[in-house]
């Protein structure tokens, strides 16, 4: 018979399986089997009747009269104003006590409660000192009341601590916690898609701004302005050996000219094509600097050159015949033209404005791609980060801390 009362005692406790919204159910029934909610329930009681009674002792208080006559009258005076405060200040901090409704609510109000006693202590310690002279009994009747009412706190919460209190509230807060990260996740996982349909329709502009470029840059349009800029590559390759061939046909004539510009008559001519031959010959359209420089040739002895360098003259006023001037200006002179054809026919082309412009609205919608992209990626991480299966293994944790053989359904 004792073995099989003992093997009775020893079995375990049956296993519970909870859903996550009979939790809160459990621990109330938990907190009334373990006689918390009993407990508290006399506590809220006896703070009740502690309050009446400091109320009526504050009567008592109001009403005593002093035992011995002779007391002079400025003493008496002195001892009415320290009652009056004295019996104010304690009445308001009475009536100031917001005694719980839930014992929930207790730890908050005991740590009030202690913060306000101090303050309460602090404030009347000297209307009590003085009372105490006259009124001993009275006084000291009040203080005992409010000093009971901290040991009623004190003791409640000694009571709950040995019942087990803290690791149900900890449950309280865990389910809490759980519930906030489930909310949480929803409010998330609509936010993500929200954000995600935010990325349709610039994901479709985006497609159709490349098709509009692609078929662009498959235009003749697109062609003709790719071809005509390697022809105006050509041309200006060709331009610039035209004058450089030509400066250096000429460069034998830059310091004669210098110097035969300051004697001859003709001197704003030659100053021009001195100073640079392919303005000067480009505008020179009679070719009047072939007579200036035949008038030079025949006074090279006077413009103080050496032999050397006069020969190099000679030879060079030689070749510049006003058809070889002419074929030289014709060559630039075409050569500019064909570059001015094309660039003008480049800017009546609208092709590569309507491809600049398509470019910038690509830009601009990848940049609000990003934004969103941003926005879809933050969310994300802190989907991630956010776990209610995590905050669940929790819940079930402290509670088994309750009850050891407690699951959760959603846990294997």
């Amino acid at each position: 018979m004792s073995m099989g009362l003992l093997g009775f005692l020893r079995r375990e406790e049956p296993r519970v399986t909870l859903r996550v919204a009979e939790v809160d159910g459990w621990l109330r029934s938990h907190e009334e089997s373990v006689g918390l909610d009993h407990h508290f329930t006399v506590f809220v009681a006896e703070m009740k009747q502690h309050v009446k009674h400091v109320l009526e002792r504050l009567d008592i208080l109001a009403s005593a009269q002093l035992q011995n006559a002779n007391i002079p009258e400025r003493a008496k005076h002195v001892m009415e104003g320290h009652r009056k405060q004295y019996i104010k200040r304690v009445t308001d901090f009475v009536h100031g006590l917001d005694i719980p409704k839930e014992y929930s609510e207790l730890s908050a109000f005991a740590e009030s409660f202690s913060e306000q006693v101090e303050r309460l202590s602090g404030d009347t310690q000297k209307n009590l000192f003085v009372l105490k002279e006259f009124l001993e009994k009275e006084a000291g009747a009040v203080a005992k009341v409010i000093g009971q009412m901290d040991k009623s706190i004190t003791s409640l919460r000694s009571t709950f601590n040995r019942m087990g209190k803290e690791k149900v509230d900890e449950a309280y807060r865990k389910l809490k916690a759980y519930e906030s990260t489930v909310e949480k996740r929803a409010q998330l996982e609509k936010a993500l898609k929200d954000e995600r349909a935010k990325l349709r329709e610039p994901k479709e502009m985006l497609g159709r701004i490349e098709k509009r470029i692609a078929d662009l840059r498959a235009s003749s349009g697109y062609r003709f302005v790719q071809e005509a800029h390697k022809e105006l590559e050509v041309l200006r390759e060709r331009h610039s050996q035209a004058v450089q061939m030509l400066k250096t046909a000429v460069s034998p004539l830059s310091r004669p000219l210098k110097k035969y510009a300051k004697q001859c008559m003709d001197k704003e001519i030659v100053e021009a094509y001195a100073k640079d031959w392919v303005a000067a010959l480009r505008e020179d359209e009679g070719l009047a600097i072939q007579a200036s420089l035949s008038k030079m040739g025949r006074v090279l002895d006077k413009l103080d050159l050496k032999e050397a360098q006069a020969d190099k003259v000679r030879k060079t006023l030689e070749r510049a015949t006003k058809e070889w001037l002419r074929g030289r200006r014709d060559e630039l002179l075409v050569i500019e033209k064909e570059e001015r054809d094309l660039q003008d026919r480049l800017k009546r082309d609208t092709t590569m404005m309507l491809i600049k412009e398509q470019e910038r609205w690509k830009e601009s919608t990848e940049e609000h791609l990003r934004e969103l992209e941003k926005n879809v990626g933050m969310i994300e991480d802190e989907l991630e980060r956010l776990s209610p299966r995590l905050a669940l293994q929790k819940l079930r944790d402290s509670l088994r801390e309750l009850y050891k053989n407690l699951d959760l359904e959603g846990l294997s």
